[in-house]
């Protein structure tokens, strides 16, 4: 199954139902099952902190740094749609939380995601960049 990797606290915020749309610089044409892996990198775990998303985050269990899961696939969703930053703005109806946790400035892409399920068991996985395939052998061990 085709993953892709996002930064913490993203690929959480994905997982925990918090954020639906993931915000790239890149389109694709892609369009199905789709597996969230979080990466190592920590480079925006301040977003955890921000007060606009703090509450946010708390009600989905999500209170310090030691609630987040680098380096592990935890979710499975379905990538519906692929619409322009431009599109989505003007469509309006994005909630404070994810306007926060996503950059909608102009050229960038929005992905929709749909049917989020997070995985009961997160699975160690090495991630890497641009889409990357999982087997469905791992994926079977989370539940």
């Amino acid at each position: 199954m085709k993953a892709i990797s996002l930064w913490e606290p993203w690929g959480s915020a994905i997982a925990r139902g918090l954020k639906c749309n993931e915000t790239r610089g890149w389109e694709t044409k892609y369009r199905g099952p789709l597996v969230i892996h979080c990466a190592r990198t920590t480079a925006h775990l301040r977003f955890i902190f921000d007060p606009s998303v703090c509450e946010a985050f708390q009600r989905v269990g999500i209170y310090s740094l030691d609630d987040l899961s680098p380096g592990r696939l935890v979710a499975v969703c379905d990538l519906v749609e692929v619409k322009t930053s431009a599109q989505v703005v003007a469509e309006g109806g994005l909630s404070k939380v994810e306007r926060a946790l996503g950059n909608y400035d102009p050229g960038r892409f929005i992905w929709i995601l749909d049917n989020i399920r997070r995985l009961p068991n997160p699975i160690e996985y090495r991630g890497r960049q641009g889409f990357f395939e999982v087997p469905d052998s791992i994926l079977k061990l989370a539940t």
